[in-house]
């Protein structure tokens, strides 16, 4: 047994020749390309949940050069409630 992990160390030497130029990092660690890995995911979502949050709570210009705009999607979901959305078939055309 022992001489066979013996072997198997000797065959991955001889396979595996550039493991002697393998080295250990050391700080400070290298900055890795774009796109790098969350650091902390918990708190990237909760900066998106935030930023997604005031978007949807606020007014603003989606396209300014074609007048189109966004308001709170409660006022949203309010005015759909009372005027319905045009084209679009309601009750009161005795379809259901």
């Amino acid at each position: 047994m022992t001489g066979t992990v013996a072997l198997l160390v000797l065959l991955a030497d001889l396979m595996f020749p550039q493991h002697v130029l393998d080295q250990s990092l050391h700080p400070p660690f290298p900055v890795p390309p774009e796109p790098r890995l969350q650091t902390d995911p918990a708190a990237d979502m909760a900066a998106y949940q935030a930023q997604q949050t005031k978007w949807l709570e606020s007014f603003g210009w989606t396209d300014r050069a074609s007048g189109i705009a966004h308001i709170p999607v409660g006022q949203a979901m309010r005015q759909v409630a009372r005027d319905g959305i045009p084209g679009w078939p309601s009750d009161k055309d005795g379809k259901k």
